[in-house]
């Protein structure tokens, strides 16, 4: 426990941010699993959306420093192989993807 009333609000701001960071990063997760589920469907017009929402919700994400810029770039180009990739490869993308 914080002793001092400087390190007390500390405990505050890092207890509000660390929430704030969880939402950012729940909804990329959550969004990525909507691509490999419409991967395995293959509706091209969903599969743009999702991939849509997801670049929105990485964009979101670097812009307050959850995660490098980098990063960002580097999942973003995982999915844009996946919405490129013929059907019979894009489940070996998936995979690729899931494995990072």
């Amino acid at each position: 426990m914080p002793q001092t009333t400087s390190a007390k609000k500390a405990l505050r701001t890092s207890k509000r941010n660390r929430s704030l960071n969880l939402i950012y990063k729940k909804n990329i997760k959550d969004t990525k699993k909507k691509i490999r589920q419409i991967t395995s469907g293959q509706i091209k017009s969903d599969l743009k959306k999702a991939v849509s929402a997801y670049y929105k919700a990485i964009d979101k994400a670097a812009k307050v420093h959850i995660m490098h810029k980098n990063k960002a770039a580097r999942l973003k180009s995982q999915a844009a192989k996946i919405l490129v990739a013929k059907p019979e490869t894009a489940k070996k993308e998936v995979k690729k993807a899931k494995n990072k």
